[in-house]
């Protein structure tokens, strides 16, 4: 296959190099323990290392109300817990200037930035034990970007919604401002890796087996587009094209075993990421919202189906799902 092929492996060796020229700051202090702490199912980690430089300073100023100071430059961590291949979340320290000196806090984020957990790696604050109980953490865990800006007043100080315990108000907003901090870090700084994650962990997801992912470079070729016009019988595609992915799932003997296609559904405002796996018979195996959101029931009646049972499709769905598999009928490398 002459075509890009990400796996977690890959990944490691474009940024060994790095990691090995330099010592980066706020890294984990005991990586091993500490991310199978973490994670639990965890079998295998690997460290990204990157420069935060002016580029991500910027992007925080730009997005929120407070900005990183110099001890938040310079080489820094992302690790990544993974099983079987597979990405499972990420896990970056961030320093953070509180009343009694810097801290330093470990966050555990999923791969779409929510927060999974956090933990004190530094800090000389007495109140810390309060905001390390499994109460206060639940306020932040499973929050966004958006969510945990709600947390804070326009300043960036804590608000009661919040609920930080009496005395604890500056450490818990100094908390949230890190956390934030380092979302927008993440996503600027390890935009590129980022991406090869979410794609092995869409394409790993639900096949055993597999091993890495192949990226379609061009899913709409005109040979393409001219068999979805017959098709799809003159209705139009119910999906933004431009958006849509096509993912090949290889196993570690270099062997095609099964399709990915990464599209959106949009229902009034909202967009719906959608992710249709189907086997090399060219059966739908699956068909999952990305994130929590959940899809309308018409999908549920659409697994197992293949492209020879529809034959008069009417309906959204039913066309999407027509989509779906001619595109992976005519990306498929069997």
């Amino acid at each position: 296959m002459k075509h890009l092929i990400f796996s977690l492996a890959a990944l490691t060796a474009v940024v060994s190099t790095a990691a090995a020229q330099s010592e980066a700051f706020c890294a984990l202090r005991d990586p091993v323990r500490q991310i199978y702490l973490i994670y639990p199912g965890a079998d295998a980690h690997r460290s990204i290392v990157r420069s935060v430089g002016p580029k991500a300073r910027h992007e925080v100023a730009s997005q929120l109300p407070f900005g990183l100071h110099f001890n938040e430059l310079g080489k820094h961590t992302l690790y990544v817990a993974a099983k079987s291949g597979r990405p499972m979340g990420l896990i970056h320290v961030r320093s953070e200037v509180g009343r009694w000196g810097l801290m330093e806090i470990a966050w555990a984020l999923d791969l779409d930035l929510r927060v999974r957990d956090f933990t004190f790696q530094r800090c000389r604050s007495r109140q810390r034990k309060k905001l390390s109980t499994k109460a206060f953490r639940a306020n932040l865990i499973g929050k966004n970007l958006s969510e945990l800006g709600a947390l804070l007043t326009k300043s960036g100080k804590s608000s009661s919604a919040l609920k930080a315990p009496r005395g604890t108000e500056g450490l818990a907003a100094a908390l949230v401002r890190s956390a934030m901090k380092t979302i927008v870090v993440t996503e600027s700084v390890w935009k590129a890796d980022l991406r090869i994650l979410r794609l092995l962990d869409q394409g790993l997801r639900g096949f055993e087996g597999g091993a890495s992912v192949q990226p379609v470079k061009q899913v709409y070729t005109q040979d393409v587009l001219h068999e979805l016009r017959d098709r799809l019988a003159g209705n139009g595609s119910v999906f933004d094209r431009a958006t849509v992915a096509v993912l090949r799932v290889i196993n570690k003997d270099k062997k095609q075993i099964g399709i990915v296609v990464r599209t959106d559904w949009l229902v009034g405002a909202k967009k719906t990421v959608i992710l249709w796996r189907i086997d090399m018979s060219g059966k739908l195996l699956a068909i999952n919202a990305a994130g929590a959101e959940t899809l309308p029931s018409e999908f549920k009646a659409l697994k197992g189906r293949a492209l020879g049972s529809f034959e008069d499709c009417a309906s959204p769905t039913e066309l999407a799902a027509v989509e779906v598999l001619t595109l992976s009928e005519l990306h498929a490398k069997r």
